[in-house]
Order: C-alpha cells, then structure tokens, then sequence
C-alpha cells in the first residue's frame, strides 16, 4: 500500500477474478475472513459490515477467524474504536474467536479479551524493520533462539494482558540492536483443531500453542 496498491487492486485481485478488497474461505468447522480495514483507515467501508454479519449468521457452528490490517486493541498504542462500534453486536455475541491483525510493528499474543472473548493477535514484525520497543512493564522470559524472548504483561484499559515478542534484529548489520526481532507467524487447521505458531525468518518455532 506505500506505492498505492496498484499490485494489489490491478494485478492479484484481478488474477483471483476477486471483486473486492475482502474475502473469506470457509470449511466444515472454520471460517476464515479477511477484512480490509485500510481503504478508509481504521473503518470497514462499503458493505463490509452486512456482508460479515450476514457469514457469520449463515456460519453454522463454524469458528470464526477475522484478519485485517488495522488492531482491534492495543496493549502499547492508541487504537481507535470505529471498528469496534461497526462490529459491537458481533463483539458482544462473542462469535469471532480470534483476530489477526498487523499495523503495528510487532508481535503481541493476548489473552481472552474479558468481555468478547476473542484471542487478538498482532503479528505485524515481519517485513518492515522497525525500532526496538523499550518496555519496563511486565517480566521477561528466558532467552531464546536470536536472543528473543517473551514480555508477559497484565491487562490495562480494557486491554487483556499479552507476550510481546522482544530481541535484537540480526538482520539489519551494525543495528542489530536498534531494531526488534522480525518473523511470521502459520496457522495449522486439523479438522476442528486449531494451531498457532510463531517463527523467525529462518522459520525456527519460537511459540506454538494449540488453541482448539
């Protein structure tokens, strides 16, 4: 999107024969949405809204699994709340279980938010190099693959408490301590089953957890 998005609305939705910006997959136990919260930032445009709810309400006993680029909350910055407002009777229905988003330049693993029970995810350290985050909240985990660990930090604002990736870059030479560690994060369905894991960009595992 920093050069405009002609590769994205020109070229690869085209070659989809994809009509919007937004999409979803679905299968006997899973529905997987992609929502486009960066057209208009911070807000679901055109008919996003009806066309989520009217999934989710046709969804069966599927899970639900939203992702967008744009956090729905933050632990560590300002996020706004029209997307929450857009969404609040599928919030507080409580049937989205969990949500993967970017925007921020990091990786942040929260626990059941305390009223929509959603698993918020926000994996936005891969590609972009970013500044290495100076938290003094929380205690730090034992050190691993990279010299990265895992920030525990307790709820605040609303927010449910979280592990934040941290670390040194090896990637960026004569800054590898500037910058905050990168990485991806796969998801494994198996059936019902659910898996998450976080890699490095050398695909090291440093976090799996089975969620279903």
């Amino acid at each position: 999107m920093y050069t405009g998005g002609y590769g994205y609305f020109d070229l690869i939705l085209k070659q989809f024969n994809q009509p919007a910006s937004y999409f979803a997959l679905q299968n006997d136990h899973w529905l997987l949405t992609g929502l486009d919260s960066a057209y208009k930032e911070w807000e679901l445009v055109n008919d996003q809204v009806a066309w989520l709810t009217n999934l989710i309400a046709s969804a069966g006993d599927r899970r639900v699994v939203l992702f967008s680029h744009h956090q729905l909350f933050s632990w560590a910055d300002k996020a706004q709340t029209k997307m929450q407002s857009q969404l609040a009777a599928l919030l507080n229905s409580k049937r989205i279980f969990a949500w993967y988003w970017g925007h921020e330049h990091r990786c942040v693993i929260y626990d059941e938010h305390p009223a929509w029970d959603i698993l918020g995810r926000c994996i936005g350290h891969s590609g972009y190099p970013y500044f290495r985050d100076k938290f003094k909240e929380g205690t730090v985990g034992s050190m691993g693959p990279q010299g990265t660990s895992w920030r525990t930090v307790n709820p605040k604002n609303m927010v449910p408490g979280a592990l934040i990736l941290e670390g040194p870059n090896p990637y960026i030479p004569g800054h590898t301590d500037e910058y905050g560690p990168q990485g991806y994060v796969s998801l494994e369905l198996d059936g019902e089953h659910l898996k998450e894991i976080v890699h490095l960009p050398d695909s090291t595992m440093i976090y799996e957890k089975q969620l279903i």
